[in-house]
């Protein structure tokens, strides 16, 4: 019982894997900083996506026709899109212009 106690009592006192203070909030520092990044560009991701979904949606042909029992049913789906196809959303600016000083 005794040897049990040194030995728990050594790992206590052993600083050979402490992590100093000042390292740690350098490492979290960076973890922060590259987590605001990928966060940003995450968003800006889900938001082009969106917009993407957004114009295939409008662009949907529902047009049908079929006919039962000698009787035809005809429906022509209309493009109401005021966006043209090709052209990314209108409203969702995810990248800046540059600036003029470079």
């Amino acid at each position: 019982m005794l040897k049990r106690l040194t030995a728990i009592s050594k790992f206590w006192q052993d600083e050979s894997g402490v992590i100093n203070t000042t390292d740690y909030l350098v490492f979290l520092s960076i973890i922060c900083l590259g987590s605001i990044v990928g966060l940003t560009e995450l968003r800006a991701s889900v938001v082009q996506m969106m917009g993407d979904i957004a114009g295939s949606l409008e662009n949907l042909d529902q047009s049908y026709s079929f006919s039962a029992g000698g009787t035809t049913s005809v429906f022509s789906d209309t493009a109401t899109s005021a966006d043209t196809a090709g052209v990314e959303p209108q409203c969702i600016t995810v990248q800046q212009a540059p600036h003029p000083e470079g």
